[in-house]
């Protein structure tokens, strides 16, 4: 929750790094946890919701599985936004 958010300027960037450069295999491993920090940190994800938004269009069509992964990504931001998602 609150605790961690002093960490995510530190953690997020790296983590959203190796995504790009990691092998299929990895991708829902590590868009599972994407989804745990962005459920965690709620709206102290702003300052990443453009590149996430960009991992999942990147990834979007790289299987079924991941796809579905995708969708609660963004089903994530909407809900730590809240009336800010646009």
């Amino acid at each position: 929750g609150s605790s961690c958010t002093q960490y995510v300027n530190l953690v997020l960037p790296r983590l959203l790094s190796v995504v790009r450069s990691t092998d299929e295999r990895n991708l829902v491993l590590y868009f599972r946890q994407i989804n745990i920090i962005i459920i965690s940190i709620k709206s102290s994800i702003t300052p990443y919701v453009n590149d996430i938004v960009q991992l999942v269009r990147d990834y979007w069509d790289t299987n079924a599985e991941l796809q579905i992964l995708l969708i609660q990504t963004i089903e994530s931001l909407a809900a730590a936004l809240d009336s800010e998602f646009r």
